[in-house]
């Protein structure tokens, strides 16, 4: 009964209904206002004729409804998440960790990451290069908490996005991160919504070319906080990836330090000098700098050699 809810909910906030309900959230404000709109008709025809309920489910729906909204109203529950599975997934999951199988225990622990591993490893991504670049960008999230101001749940977002941001590459080169956006946007990630989805979708979509502007529609529909999120996370993304511009994972720690005016990334390679990938990232560190209002300042340290400046 929960995701026909959902479904009611979201044709009465004129959202479109998407197959994937699992994890959305329906306030009890809504439940009672679908209450109202289901005992207000009175026959089973005028109930199939309601906007997101499953026609088979008419008939039945005033008693579920009623029972649904006593047992909230008297645990005082002001919101809830709805569950796209039902009793028969919780069954096989309960006797799989039963067994304490070693190898199906991480699955189980961490849906989501595992999720996003395996729509990257079907997509044929390049595994050490996203990899790299996911590590590069958690470093770079870590030392500037104090000026992005994120918090966890960001952090996830952040790293679901760099392993995930070349998955487009199968489909086609010169628009990558436009079919990376599609194909994470149109994804099963189990354990994520739609709305961190599409925020996932967006920071991978933005790792290279166009910055974030009015006319990108996925864009705009993010509410103002999750737009300020996307560019934030959007912005190390891109920084991150330039530095990994050859796939030689030469840059293998960054230190930043942050003053009035500059981000300060000392950067610190093996091998030759990144000469490619800070001309790279010279393209591409507009946004942070539109972001923060402060302009890069690049350093580098050879670990075989010493500084170099």
């Amino acid at each position: 009964m929960s995701t026909g809810l959902m479904a009611m909910a979201k044709q009465k906030r004129r959202l479109p209904v998407t197959g994937i309900l699992n994890n959305q959230v329906i306030t009890y404000t809504e439940l009672n206002d679908i209450y109202h709109l289901i005992l207000e008709k009175q026959s089973v025809e005028e109930r199939k004729k309601i906007k997101g309920l499953d026609p088979k489910r008419a008939d039945i729906i005033q008693s579920g409804i009623i029972i649904f909204r006593t047992i909230l109203k008297a645990l005082q529950v002001n919101e809830y998440n709805i569950s796209g599975y039902s009793l028969r997934e919780g069954i096989i999951i309960d006797t799989l960790q039963k067994k304490k199988e070693d190898n199906l225990q991480p699955k189980l622990r961490d849906i989501r990451f595992e999720s996003i591993k395996h729509l990257a490893k079907i997509s044929d991504f390049d595994q050490k290069h996203c990899q790299h670049v996911a590590n590069l960008a958690l470093q770079i999230f870590d030392q500037t908490v104090h000026i992005h101001g994120l918090h966890n749940e960001h952090r996830e977002y952040l790293e679901a996005a760099a392993l995930l941001h070349d998955i487009g590459y199968h489909i086609g080169h010169a628009r990558h991160h436009i079919h990376s956006h599609y194909i994470i946007k149109n994804s099963e990630l189990l354990g994520f919504n739609e709305k961190e989805k599409l925020i996932i979708a967006n920071i991978s979509r933005y790792h290279r070319k166009s910055h974030p502007k009015p006319s990108h529609d996925d864009f705009m529909t993010l509410s103002e906080n999750s737009k300020d999120v996307v560019k934030k996370l959007a912005s190390i993304l891109r920084v991150a990836d330039s530095l990994d511009r050859r796939h030689k994972e030469n840059i293998r720690n960054i230190s930043v330090s942050v003053t009035d005016t500059e981000i300060i990334f000392e950067l610190s390679y093996t091998g030759e000098e990144p000469e490619v990938e800070i001309w790279n990232l010279g393209r591409r560190q507009g946004l942070m700098e539109e972001v923060f209002s402060k302009k890069l300042k690049i350093e580098t340290i050879c670990l075989d050699q010493g500084t170099n400046g």
